[in-house]
């Protein structure tokens, strides 16, 4: 139930941030005349796309045509603080206070504030007072439960929750709102038991079976989740993301049903937000039900719509991965393609939090730069896949075997010996000591390396088996499994 800016603001909204952008970039093309309200919506749309600067550009030519705009100021407050400017943001919340106390609005903006800065206490009265003067419901409730929660009284934070779904069981983001907080908080398994309870209660209302598909998929409680799905279903016959799901559960489902949903996919006539989940689903469907060709066909579909830079990287990969299989020089080729435009997209991205994608993009281009006889630049590319993260074991494994296997022994030595040194404990790194002192002939000491690896990490030995199985023919490596048996 991820939010997108589509499905938050009015379409109208998002066109004017469309034609708003074009106009500043574009010389030739005029900015639209913009009220108050109308700069209030780009500002929230730059913040829900997490586009600060671009956000800072507009209020700074809001307020400079509506200086007094209340909406406006409590805008630049939230700006502030997303980019964690707090000083500067409860400087102007005092400024604003000091003509007009108690708004409740900006009531709500000063405890989130204070959430942000861990000053609980504080938040909660803030929101009690927010609540009592008649704030939002749910920017109550959430803030609230979260307030009593970080305090150890999740039972009455998840009570607050469950009173705010009941007063709005209807209301897409008051269900978004419920199942964030149940997965942040660890509540999924309460949160199913009262979604069970409002369906009996609700059998009718399509948004309470939406929402405990959620919670059951999450729970791996595949039946519930199907049978939640065929309610909504029962109750919309055109909800297209529940057409989606049925797909993905077509292996269990009624042919005939599974056909009906594959009829009610209309792309042409979808938003960009529902083409790219049909594009999905089917992509997904057909690498299931292992249809390379027909799963290619619509990562290229999803390829045509607009894309943020993680979806750019990811659907390369995913494309440069598949025709990567074809064991030609041609596909080859055409795969490194695929990898370098999902390397380009992913500089763009935060290494701390896609590491693992972006280790796997290198990975690929460095594996496809060896076979075309690439060796230097390769085995580069390989190494950046290591640095970039060292969790990503086949990454690590390549990189170190692929060193061997060139005889560069002194410097695979060499970047092992740095892995150790960030990390002494990494059992996957005594284990290629170990390899790289056997091929150099180091036999007693690539035992002992061997040894320490195994002893860290049993899973290591089949690990092992599977990436260097005729390493585990040799000799010395039958003694040390017997010794370790």
């Amino acid at each position: 139930m991820k939010e997108e800016v589509d499905d938050v603001f009015m379409p109208e909204d998002v066109d004017l941030y469309q034609r708003y952008w074009e106009a500043r970039t574009d010389a030739s093309v005029l900015i639209p005349e913009l009220e108050e309200e109308d700069y209030t919506a780009l500002v929230n749309i730059c913040m829900m796309k997490q586009e600060y600067d671009k956000g800072m550009l507009v209020l700074d030519e809001a307020l400079t045509r509506y200086p007094n705009d209340d909406e406006l100021q409590l805008c630049k407050v939230e700006l502030l603080a997303a980019t964690e400017k707090t000083d500067e943001a409860f400087k102007l919340l005092d400024e604003l206070d000091a003509w007009y106390p108690n708004n409740e609005e900006r009531l709500a903006v000063r405890a989130g504030l204070y959430m942000s800065m861990e000053r609980y206490d504080e938040a909660e009265q803030l929101f009690r007072q927010y609540e009592s003067l008649g704030g939002d419901a749910g920017v109550a409730a959430a803030g609230l439960a979260q307030c009593l929660a970080v305090r150890g009284q999740r039972m009455e934070g998840f009570r607050k929750i469950c009173q705010y779904l009941k007063s709005e069981p209807d209301s897409p983001e008051v269900c978004n709102r419920f199942i964030v907080w149940a997965i942040e908080w660890e509540m999924l398994n309460e949160a199913a038991e009262v979604l069970h309870k409002m369906t009996a209660e609700q059998p009718y209302n399509k948004y309470l079976w939406k929402l405990l598909y959620e919670v059951c998929e999450m729970l791996e409680d595949h039946e519930g989740a199907k049978e939640a799905n065929e309610y909504t279903l029962a109750i919309d016959p055109d909800d297209y993301e529940a057409h989606g799901r049925r797909i993905l559960y077509s292996d269990t489902c009624d042919a005939a049903l599974v056909e009906d949903s594959f009829s009610r996919f209309q792309p042409e006539k979808w938003t960009d937000t529902q083409r790219f989940y049909f594009y999905s689903i089917m992509a997904d469907y057909y690498a299931d039900h292992r249809q390379p060709e027909r799963e290619l066909f619509y990562i290229r579909e999803l390829m045509k719509e607009p894309l943020d830079d993680l979806e750019t990287a990811a659907l390369n990969y995913r494309l440069a991965s598949r025709i990567f299989k074809h064991d030609d020089v041609a596909a080859v080729r055409e795969a490194l393609s695929y990898f370098r435009k999902s390397a380009e997209a992913s500089r763009h991205m935060d290494r701390h939090l896609d590491g693992m994608l972006i280790s796997d993009i290198y990975r690929g281009m460095g594996q496809c730069l060896l076979l075309l006889g690439e060796e230097a630049e390769g085995m580069a590319t390989l190494r950046e896949a290591w640095r970039i993260s060292s969790a990503n074991e086949m990454a690590v494994f390549d990189y170190f075997i692929n060193l061997c296997l060139l005889e560069k022994y002194g410097q695979a030595l060499e970047d092992i010996e740095l892995g150790l040194s960030e990390e002494a404990d990494n059992a996957r790194y005594k284990l290629i000591k170990g390899v790289v002192l056997y091929h150099m002939r180091k036999v007693d000491q690539a035992e002992t390396w061997f040894k320490m690896a195994f002893l860290a990490d049993r899973e290591l030995i089949d690990a092992t088996a599977e990436i260097m199985p005729a390493m585990m023919e040799v000799p010395m490596m039958q003694r040390i499994l017997k010794e370790l048996e």
